[in-house]
Parts: C-alpha cells; sequence; structure tokens
C-alpha cells in the first residue's frame, strides 16, 4: 500500500468586475510518489444564453463560454494538463496538451500514459438545423496526437433533443504506423431525461472493436446497452449503473468485453461532505492471446471536513484491481493482461480565501 499525504492546498477564487468572469488559483503538495509537488489555474468567462425560437441554422441556444485550464504535477513521474475551451453561438473549440494522460476503467483503449505528451484538438458543431430543440445531425470531432500514436474520433447523432437522440455514433481510430486499431459504436436510442426526481440515462445499440494486428474480418461485435440511476434527497445523492463493455487490452492487440457495473453514494450536511464510489466488471477475452475472465474494479472513500471557516481536513482511500497502468502508480504494470491490486490513503488539509468584489460573482 502506497501512502499519500497532502500537506497543504490554497484555494483563491478572484472575480472581476464582470458578473460572468470568475479567476481560480489552487496549489499544493502531494508526497504519493516521493515529493510532488501540484498545482492547478482556470480562468473563465461566460454570456448570457442566446434564444433560438423556433429555429435556428448551424448555431444554438447555448451561452458562449472562454475558459482557459492548467493543472501539474512535479515528481519522478510529472504529469499534467493544459487546455483552452472556447464556445461561440454553440460552435465549440477545445485546444489541450497533456503530459502522462491519466487513464480510467471506462476508457476503450487503456495505453498506458507513461512516457506519452498528448495533444488534442476538438470541434464540436451545433445541429446543422434545430426546429424548437429537435437537433439534426449535430456532431463533434477530435484528434489526439500521442507519441508514435494518433487518435482520430467522431462523434455524431443525426436526430437529437434535450432528453434524447437517435442514432448516436462515436468512432475511434488509433494509428501504430502502418497499424490501425479502432471501435466503433453506434447507439440506437439514447436517453438522459428526469422521471419525479429521479435521473434516468440509458442507451442500446452495438460495438464493433478491432485491435492492432488483427485481419479486418476480426472486428469484434459486441452488444452495446446502459442503464443509470441517480437521485438526490435532502442531504443525500445515490447513483447505480450497469451495464456492457468493451476494450481494447493494454497492448492493443486483443478485444475484451463484458459487463460493469458501478455506484456511488454522496453525503453532505454542514461542515461534513463524504463520497464513496464503487465500480467493477468481468471481462473475457475475444480476440488476442488467450487468457481466462478476469474480475476488475476500483472503490474511493472520500470525506472533507470543515474546521474554520477557511481550513478543512481532507481524507481518500482507495483500492483498484486491474491491468490499467497508471502514471502516478510507482510500479508500472506490464501490458502482458497481469491483473494487479493498487491501493493508497490520504490526508490533507485546504485553506480557502475568498475575496468578494461588489457587483461581481465569484465561485469559489
Amino acid at each position: 500500500m502506497r501512502m499519500r499525504l497532502l500537506a497543504i492546498c490554497l484555494v483563491v477564487a478572484v472575480p472581476v468586475a464582470h458578473a460572468g468572469d470568475t479567476l481560480e488559483l489552487a496549489a499544493g503538495v502531494d508526497s504519493s510518489e516521493g515529493a510532488q509537488a501540484t498545482g492547478s489555474a482556470s480562468i473563465e468567462r461566460s454570456g448570457a444564453a442566446r434564444s433560438c425560437d423556433p429555429v435556428c441554422v448551424l448555431a444554438s441556444d447555448a451561452p458562449d463560454v472562454v475558459r482557459g485550464e492548467l493543472a501539474a504535477t512535479l515528481a519522478q513521474s510529472s504529469y499534467g494538463d493544459a487546455r483552452v475551451t472556447g464556445r461561440f453561438h454553440g460552435w465549440q473549440l477545445a485546444v489541450g496538451e497533456t503530459v502522462q494522460p491519466l487513464g480510467s476503467l471506462r476508457d476503450a483503449f487503456w495505453r498506458s500514459g507513461r512516457g506519452v505528451d498528448r495533444t488534442d484538438l476538438a470541434v464540436n458543431m451545433p445541429g446543422m438545423v434545430t426546429i424548437e430543440g429537435v437537433q439534426l445531425v449535430p456532431a463533434s470531432s477530435t484528434v489526439d496526437i500521442g507519441a508514435g500514436e494518433a487518435d482520430d474520433q467522431l462523434e455524431a447523432a443525426f436526430l437529437a433533443a434535450k432528453h434524447w437522440s437517435l442514432f448516436h455514433m462515436s468512432a475511434i481510430e488509433r494509428d501504430r504506423g502502418s497499424d490501425t486499431a479502432s471501435q466503433l459504436s453506434v447507439d440506437f436510442i439514447a436517453i438522459d431525461a428526469d422521471l419525479d426526481g429521479t435521473r434516468v440515462r440509458a442507451n442500446a445499440g452495438i460495438d464493433g472493436t478491432t485491435g492492432f494486428g488483427a485481419p479486418a474480418a476480426s472486428d469484434i461485435e459486441s452488444p452495446r446497452y446502459w442503464l443509470e440511476l441517480s437521485r438526490h434527497v435532502g442531504d443525500v445523492s445515490a447513483s447505480v449503473g450497469a451495464g456492457s463493455w468493451a476494450r481494447l487490452d493494454p497492448s492493443g492487440e486483443a478485444v475484451d468485453t463484458g459487463q460493469l457495473a458501478t455506484g456511488s453514494l454522496a453525503y453532505e450536511h454542514g461542515r461534513l461532505s463524504a463520497r464513496a464510489s464503487v465500480e467493477g466488471g468481468r471481462l473475457v477475452r475475444r480476440f488476442g492471446a488467450p487468457l481466462p475472465p478476469r474480475a476488475m474494479g476500483r472503490a474511493e472513500l472520500e470525506a472533507d471536513v470543515a474546521l474554520a471557516h477557511s481550513v478543512a481536513m481532507i481524507g481518500t482511500a482507495w483500492l483498484e484491481r486491474s491491468d490499467r497502468d497508471d502514471p502516478r502508480w510507482a510500479v508500472a504494470t506490464p501490458p502482458t493482461g497481469a491483473v494487479l491490486d493498487h491501493a493508497g490513503v490520504g490526508i490533507g488539509a485546504r485553506w480557502q480565501i475568498k475575496n468578494v468584489v461588489p457587483g461581481a460573482h465569484a465561485t469559489p
């Protein structure tokens, strides 16, 4: 088990004269892998929502936003992220640079971020035509350039409204020299709606995944489905979800499919806020070097107790069993399908200062 200590974190929210502008700065020290120094900064300027009644052409009613973000950790395994996002009339452009990107259990590609310097360029367009909230062919495109690899990602929903979409498609392609791996996901229907206080997210479709070195005929097709329910009652909020799981293994040369379930519980009252989350699933090898079925998952617990107006104590604990390789871990997981256990605990302090300018809005 590795120990993590967050020594001190300083958060400053400084609003400027315009009501939609926010500047936030944070800094801290983390000893999860020896001595680490962490810091982050963000600035955002947002406008009012636009009118789109009843028809918009290549535009939307989303408010204009310009946001810049910077986060970094300096240590033996340094990682960080810089990103600028702008949205105008529903068109959005995001440019980002990530050093040793961090993955998650839900990623379709499980490559290690160690030694990777990734550049992202994402363009999101509004619906070509929006009629009373229903959009025809909204789409987005992302280019992700890694060390010796390049990713292309395209998303499109051919008919979409606020709470549903029909025939939503997501295509990811990764190039490694002259070799290609890909995943094409199609949701024939996707729903995101509020039913009497319970938020319901659901989709149904099909995934097609191909690994590096696989012949064209080896595309692995699997059902794509997900159902998630979340609800907030008083001081407590909870969510549960379950559905399909399809991915390329860390080598990129094998395809696994299976099922995944997630759950979270959060409590916030007075000076105490706490959150627990868990996700776990089972994967079966469908293409590549044979391996027995594997169970993987992650559990996290975090508590935040305010001791005074501007000082809080933070406690964290986590446990993960997977073949994923996270650059924050001291020991690298070999890309051989080996399933390893990782765990960590932490305790820390946060100091928060608010500087409210008359007539401005601050978000700490």
